[in-house]
């Protein structure tokens, strides 16, 4: 989700965003939402988004999250389980720790 200035250059940040997530080997959902200035309108003291597609996409957007989270939980456990297992690694290491200490 990303709020721009104008409509020219609102995707910017959720482009940048993206490059992020990728650089630290995270996933980033497909649908995006992006916002503009001309999107809200301010009433008693709050901010609504008062475009009717976006509010529809930011539905859509949390259900995409929402199955992509499920899907991704299986992995996630299978994965902790096995990265955090005391039993000793095939060259005898059990930590990281043992990696950075010199003798």
């Amino acid at each position: 989700m990303s709020c721009g200035n104008s409509d020219r250059t609102g995707g910017q940040p959720c482009d940048h965003l993206r490059i992020v997530a990728r650089g630290l080997l995270a996933v980033a959902i497909p649908t995006q939402l992006i916002t503009v200035p001309a999107d809200f309108t301010f009433a008693q003291g709050h901010y609504h988004l008062a475009n009717e597609a976006l509010q529809e996409r930011a539905v859509h957007l949390a259900e995409e999250l929402i199955t992509y989270t499920a899907m991704m939980q299986p992995l996630r456990t299978r994965t902790a389980d096995e990265s955090f297992s005391l039993r000793p690694r095939t060259n005898g290491l059990h930590s990281l720790g043992q990696l950075s200490t010199r003798r």
